[in-house]
């Protein structure tokens, strides 16, 4: 067995959907074929609300494939870095509610964006936005927990 078939082995073979607008049962088939075993989904903040996580996990299980994390959105209004309170109050919220609805599922790793760029080039204005960023953070991992 060459290096690359033994690494390949070990590690398996991943695909995230990348922001995608459907995932649709002939997607995990065509994963399968392909060689996917472990699947990152990401859609934009537009499609969280109305995604059908239980049909997702179906559609994993079904092509034996494992739903390996879920990168939260990170376009649109959702920001942990906000000046303002209500702003990443708000983020928080609607992270911490996808974060359950996709562990019901199973999924056990969760991706995020910290904050939005451009962030603020002045040293003291990052350096703000960094700190808001760890504090939402912190209150992510604890309900998280």
């Amino acid at each position: 067995m060459s290096t690359k078939e033994n690494q390949m082995r070990k590690f398996g073979l991943g695909r995230s959907t990348c922001g995608e607008e459907v995932l649709t049962e002939a997607h995990f088939k065509e994963y399968a074929n392909a060689g996917v075993e472990a699947l990152e989904i990401s859609f934009p903040l537009r499609l969280c609300d109305g995604l059908d996580l239980p049909e997702i996990k179906r559609y994993a299980d079904a092509y034996g494939i494992s739903l390996w994390s879920y990168h939260l959105p990170f376009h649109g209004p959702m920001d942990m870095a906000a000046k303002e309170a209500e702003i990443r109050t708000q983020a928080i919220a609607y992270f911490m509610e996808l974060i359950g609805k996709a562990s019901d599922i199973g999924i056990p790793l969760f991706v995020l964006h910290p904050g939005k760029e451009p962030c603020p080039e002045d040293p003291v204005g990052r350096a703000e936005a960094m700190k808001r960023s760890m504090d939402s953070l912190a209150q992510m991992a604890e309900g998280a927990a």
